[in-house]
């Protein structure tokens, strides 16, 4: 498995068939434990960015992920909480969410 940073999966480790989701969730659980890397710090919770384009493709609000991932669960539990609370992609939509994952991650070293 690829690892970019101690402790955080590469965006194309998939969840539930989605890439990037395991990588926001790692790095929640590491600003909980306040492993998290200073460099992120200041991305935390934006619409911008991976993280927040992902809360938007699934229709939940980043703070309340943040307070479910608190919660404890797998990836996969938590990953069931967003469907329910927000939206359930259709196999068309991971698609194109992981088409725009892979474009992003080439392009960009802050995901």
């Amino acid at each position: 498995m690829e690892f970019y940073g101690e402790g955080l999966r590469s965006p194309q480790k998939k969840v539930g068939g989605l890439y990037h989701f395991g990588r926001m969730i790692d790095k929640i659980r590491l600003f909980c434990d306040d492993k998290l890397p200073k460099e992120y710090l200041s991305f935390r919770g934006l619409s911008a960015g991976l993280d927040g384009h992902l809360c938007g493709f699934l229709e939940i609000n980043y703070d309340q992920l943040e307070e479910r991932v608190k919660a404890s669960g797998t990836d996969k539990e938590i990953l069931e909480w967003c469907y329910v609370d927000g939206h359930r992609p259709n196999k068309v939509q991971v698609r194109i969410w992981n088409g725009f994952v892979s474009q992003n991650i080439v392009q960009t070293s802050s995901c």
